[in-house]
């Protein structure tokens, strides 16, 4: 199955997280990978608030599996990053009985809140 992340470098935010949580100072983490202090917070506060999402299409009879999705938005934007992601899945399965479903969560393939 893909993989899907928000992240534009997946391995330096993990590798930013596993320092400080091994108690490196956010001052050399910043120096270390050459971001500002602030994005260093930016990127710790975020791996604090990540999700993984397992998202299949489903219509009651049939199941596809999708991606794992790995957002710290939550579930609406990890659906948002699949159909941008897989533009041409999305576009035939238009019919109302498909949604997308990771877990609890679920949502119709025609929401409105997928086109935001």
């Amino acid at each position: 199955m893909n993989a899907i992340t928000e992240s534009g470098n997946p391995e330096r935010d993990a590798a930013i997280f596993e320092a400080h949580r091994g108690g490196a100072a956010i001052n050399e983490i910043a120096k270390q990978y050459r971001i500002s202090v602030a994005r260093a917070r930016q990127l710790i506060k975020r791996s604090d608030a990540t999700e993984v999402f397992d998202l299949v299409i489903e219509d009651g009879m049939n199941r596809v599996p999708i991606a794992l999705i790995t957002t710290s938005r939550g579930f609406i934007y990890a659906c948002r990053m699949a159909k941008r992601k897989y533009p041409g899945l999305f576009a035939r399965l238009e019919l109302p009985s498909w949604r997308l479903r990771a877990g609890d969560h679920s949502i119709p393939l025609n929401s409105e809140e997928l086109t935001a």
